[in-house]
């Protein structure tokens, strides 16, 4: 321990120790003389060596040499270190991503212990995660596989304040309890908040009490005035809780007997989501086994042929991850590869830099400079470089990390943990390793096999960025398609209206009449050419279904919405038949339905479809007459074909959900229509609460996954196409520098410049002709292998397309040759006469 504590007194003060140590040389060569001393400066290294650490010294030298070094050259060291940076910070964003979306836990207690129940049908490829009330109470009371079982629905609550609804959840009083959560002020939801007509209270969540309430342990007893509330917050969840939806910030939970679809719904409901966690010692297996015995008994009749099922629950419902962990996956295998591309493109640089300094390499070989030092000096020279390009990462993430949630519009807690700087650190290090070995360990070689190694690294950039800017092609050529793919409706110029009612405890005789008074209202607005009311907006995700039948029995599973006369008007599709609903078709009026192109298909099979009867509903006794046919719509999604629908008369239907959609078409501005809906909304149901958004924007929101490909695989295709044309410059640039002599002679044996311009143009063609023979076969390979992935996130074309293939060579090649072209116009421009008097 003392001699440790020597050494560090040593390093702290190593100035003291040097001076002291030449006067004590001064003195001993005094004493025997000149001839008698020695060599002074071996024994000066030999006296030092005694210290201890010098390896920290001569580190601290290399890096002092090393900084020398790259400020002599600023304009290579800012390219370096910008598209390191890039590289790294791309690549440490979409890593942060990944684990938020795909691999990180809930922040709750023991998470692998978590499962969640579903029900599978006999005949269904996927299982569905939607319980009723009736369900959960008898698996509450019965299950014997759960230490503690939990039910929550997931909403949002709208604030009569803001525009913006709050995401949220109606939750069971073992919610919290069975996640392992506790409060970090007041408490949370438990068994008092678990009856029949249960007080209005709310549990909030850390941010949005930081964010509107500073933090104050007043929040606490204040009233939140929103839909169907007002709910009093009774406690704040901890930090980093953010729910059990992956995606969405679940800021308001509130006890599920508050809601109004369990208290107005009855038990027919398929709103509740169930989730448990296993008692010790029960595996997974068991548990699905032991679970699948007891269910039957607590499905509704018609339903017993369903199965319960339990899947991992450690990540809660992550929906979010289905729709955007392949992208996601892809984006950080791309990321990976653009960061190649600049490793590859530095490492060029590097190799040609070394044998551009190779005099200087020899001399210091000469005065005793072994290879192991030599090569430490590169790397640590390399080593500046990408620390530096880290740190610029690091922030560049930090950044991106923000802008990402918004692009997502999701809340998904990235920040850079541990476990994200821990895997940046190891990516700087292999960074560091790939950039700085190759030159390194060519300190020795000839300069002939240095820039052979060299090009080698080029080529290889050169086949990276064939593969991304294909990839990038694919993406935007796919968003364009999906962007501009017929909808059977016309989106512009239409504004939605989300309205929810106060209380889902008011009668259905009493929503009707007013919100037929509301559409009016809004018809009658100044600019207003069309309005209409439905219950699901088309394209945004929601279904309703169930089975049709015709006359002759054949059956078959139809999508199904209910909407007002003029719905087809407000959103431009059109009737290829019969007749739009009329204001009289309202209960106690015969039963009619409007079928689209498809559905009229299916039931008709090429007969005339209007008068025809059909059966629809959930018991299929309700005989309805089909009025009319219209154009064929996107239901679900832009991508999927529009399936067979039935449209059913709004006014006649039995039960009205508390939630209706109005649709406005006007071209005044958004504000201004905005402005006259909230004087509508505010005269006609001052106490519900609505959402106004454009339709356009809404449409918009449903191509994000596709929309976040096209950016990003563009953006990172771009970049690989900067950094190749950046490498290939430099690369260019020394060869010219090297080659000067050698072009001097030339011309002053009358060579023509053109011909020195195609000869050093011929080398950058053979890199770039080598890299793209490489590229494109890979290219072909990977898309290949991937094509089943690859087909689930393109649209329109197959992720071989040739066409997109050859654009992508195309556009590789131009941007290299224009890199090149400067440094070879250079080359051609060379004053013989200088170039050989310098050289003499």
């Amino acid at each position: 321990m003392g001699e440790l504590l020597r050494r560090l007194g040593m390093l702290l003060s190593m100035g003291r120790w040097r001076r002291e140590l030449a006067e004590e040389m001064r003195l001993h060569r005094e004493l025997r003389g000149e001839w008698r001393f020695g060599n002074e400066l071996r024994l000066l290294e030999r006296s030092q060596a005694q210290w201890g650490w010098t390896w920290l010294e001569t580190w601290a030298q290399d890096i002092r040499h090393g900084l020398r070094l790259l400020r002599r050259t600023p304009l290579i060291t800012a390219l370096a270190l910008v598209s390191l940076g890039l590289g790294i910070g791309a690549t440490t964003t979409l890593f942060s991503l990944t684990d938020a979306v795909l691999l990180r836990p809930l922040a709750v207690n023991h998470p692998e212990q978590l499962a969640q129940v579903y029900t599978q049908g006999p005949d269904e490829a996927s299982a569905a995660p939607w319980f009723t009330r009736h369900m959960w109470e008898q698996m509450r009371e019965h299950q014997d596989v759960f230490s503690n079982v939990f039910a929550w629905a997931n909403t949002e609550f709208y604030p009569r304040d803001r525009e913006q609804p709050l995401w949220g959840a109606y939750a069971s009083s073992s919610y919290f309890a069975g996640l392992g959560v506790h409060a970090e002020a007041g408490r949370l939801l438990g068994p008092h908040d678990d009856y029949r007509g249960c007080a209005k209270v709310a549990v909030i969540s850390d941010a949005f009490w930081r964010n509107h309430f500073r933090g104050s342990p007043r929040a606490l007893g204040v009233a939140l005035d929103v839909a169907n509330g007002p709910f009093t917050i009774v406690g704040v969840m901890p930090p980093g809780f953010l729910g059990t939806y992956i995606g969405r910030r679940a800021d308001i939970v509130a006890p599920l007997c508050a809601s109004p679809a369990m208290s107005a719904g009855g038990p027919d409901n398929w709103l509740l989501l169930l989730m448990g966690r296993r008692k010790p010692g029960v595996t997974l297996a068991a548990a699905r086994t032991r679970l699948a015995a007891q269910a039957p008994g607590w499905m509704p009749t018609k339903r017993r042929n369903r199965r319960w099922t339990l899947t991992p629950a450690s990540g809660g419902m992550n929906w979010f991850g289905r729709s955007y962990g392949t992208a996601l996956l892809l984006l950080l295998g791309i990321a990976l590869l653009v960061l190649l591309v600049a490793c590859a493109n530095l490492a060029a640089l590097m190799l040609a830099r070394a044998a551009a300094r190779r005099q200087e390499i020899a001399v210091r070989r000469a005065l005793g400079a072994g290879r192991l030092r030599l090569v430490r000096q590169l790397l640590t020279e390399s080593g500046l470089l990408v620390l530096g390009g880290a740190a610029l990462g690091v922030a560049f993430a930090v950044w991106a990390c923000q802008a990402a949630e918004r692009l997502l519009r999701a809340q998904l807690n990235l920040t850079l943990d541990g476990r994200v700087l821990l895997a940046a650190l190891g990516l700087t290090l292999a960074t560091a390793v790939l950039v700085g070995l190759a030159p390194a360990l060519s300190v020795s070689r000839a300069k002939a096999t240095s820039r052979a190694a060299g090009r080698r690294a080029t080529v290889a950039a050169v086949a990276i960025a064939v593969i991304l800017l294909a990839g990038a092609g694919l993406f935007l050529r796919s968003f364009a398609k999906l962007a501009a793919a017929p909808l059977g409706f016309d989106p512009a110029h239409v504004a939605l209206v989300e309205v929810m009612a106060p209380d889902a405890s008011h009668a259905t005789s009493d929503i009707a009449p007013t919100r037929s008074r509301t559409v009016a209202a809004l018809r009658a607005l100044p600019g207003v050419t069309a309005a209409s009311a439905s219950l699901i907006v088309p394209s945004q995700g929601l279904q309703w279904d169930g089975p049709v039948r015709n006359r002759t029995g054949r059956t078959a599973g139809m999508f199904f919405n209910a909407v007002s006369p003029d719905y087809f008007r407000t959103l431009r599709t059109g009737l290829v038949a019969g007749r739009d609903f009329r204001t009289g078709d309202t209960e106690g009026a015969p039963l009619v339905v409007i079928v689209n192109q498809a559905a009229a298909h299916v039931l008709s099979a090429g007969a005339e479809a209007i008068g025809q009867p059909l059966w629809a509903g959930a018991s299929g006794a309700s005989a309805y007459e089909v009025i009319g046919v219209a154009e064929d719509a996107k239901y679900q999604g832009l991508r999927d074909p529009a399936p067979p629908q039935v449209y059913f008369a709004l006014a006649q239907l039995a039960e009205t959900s508390p939630t209706i959609n109005f649709e406005l078409r006007s071209p005044l501005p958004q504000a201004t229509l905005a402005a006259e809906v909230h004087r509508v909304m505010r005269r006609n149901e001052p106490e519900a609460s609505y959402q106004f958004r454009s339709f356009s924007n809404a449409i918009a929101g449903t191509l994000s996954t596709e929309r976040l490909l096209a950016w990003l695989s563009g953006l990172f295709g771009g970049l690989a196409l900067l950094l190749t044309a950046i490498g290939l410059y430099g690369i260019m640039a020394y060869n010219a520098e090297r080659r000067k002599r050698e072009f001097g002679i030339r011309l002053a044996l009358g060579a023509e410049p053109r011909s020195v311009l195609r000869l050093a143009l011929g080398d950058a063609a053979w890199v770039v002709g080598i890299g793209v023979a490489i590229g494109v076969p890979l290219a072909w390979v990977g898309a290949r292998t991937a094509q089943a992935a690859l087909s689930k996130l393109l649209y329109g074309l197959r992720p071989t397309d040739a066409a997109t293939l050859g654009a992508a060579v195309v556009v590789l090649v131009a941007a290299a040759l224009a890199a090149a072209w400067l440094p070879a116009r250079r080359a051609a421009r060379t004053d013989p006469m200088s170039t050989l008097r310098d050289d003499g």
